[in-house]
């Protein structure tokens, strides 16, 4: 599955019948349905009960719209609170690499057209809750569309703290060695813009293993 959402974001996919676009938006459907499932799983755990599809559901819909929580009017003070410490507790509960996460945000920005300083501001939060990757650990391939480079360029000038990258390290520890592309696996246009957005020296990055205990 990882292999096939790769290609899809890579733009390398053999499903012809469909458009980069709509490749993508497939891949990030399928990211974003396996996280809120992740995340419910989890709450299920912790004994929530019927509360747990909710606090899962909300939190996938924070994440991948780039919002906060949006509560319904009459949900409780506890409820809230719980849903709050959860959200900041989403590394333990998700089961999605940072990196895999971080590619499809940047295609979700583009398709909501997230403003670039919304898109900073949510993203620099999901790398301090350690669920994203940002910085120089942006992954820096795995993106199809020239719609995307904007957020990636943006994602790469970040700067993350000595103490944040220690907490990063804590649950998403061993390296990966990002995927190869050869600049004609790209459209022209892609290429010559991605020449403008070349990040630092390859970043360590998170392997597809569960979460660390």
């Amino acid at each position: 599955m990882f292999k096939e959402l790769m290609a899809v974001l890579l733009g390398t996919s053999t499903e012809v019948e469909k458009s980069p676009m709509e490749q993508c938006n497939d891949a990030a459907y399928t990211i974003e349905k396996g996280f809120e499932r992740s995340f419910k799983v989890e709450m299920a755990r912790r004994q929530y009960g019927d509360d747990a599809a909710s606090f899962a559901n909300l939190v996938t819909q924070a994440v991948f719209n780039f919002t906060a929580i949006e509560f319904d009017r009459d949900a409780s003070k506890d409820f809230r609170e719980i849903a709050a410490l959860e959200y900041s507790n989403a590394a333990k509960h998700q089961k999605i690499q940072p990196e895999v996460l971080t590619r499809v945000l940047v295609h979700r920005a583009s398709v909501l057209q997230t403003p670039l300083d919304e898109f900073k501001l949510h993203m620099m939060m999901l790398w301090q809750r350690q669920i994203a990757a940002v910085g120089r650990f942006t992954p820096d391939e795995g993106y199809s569309l020239l719609e995307h480079l904007p957020y990636v360029k943006v994602l790469m000038g970040m700067a993350v703290t000595d103490l944040e990258i220690e907490r990063f390290a804590k649950i998403w520890t061993a390296p990966v060695v990002p995927p190869v592309v050869a600049d004609e696996a790209l459209p022209d246009a892609l290429a010559d813009a991605a020449a403008v957005v070349t990040p630092e020296a390859a970043p360590t990055e998170a392997t597809e293993q569960p979460l660390a205990s």
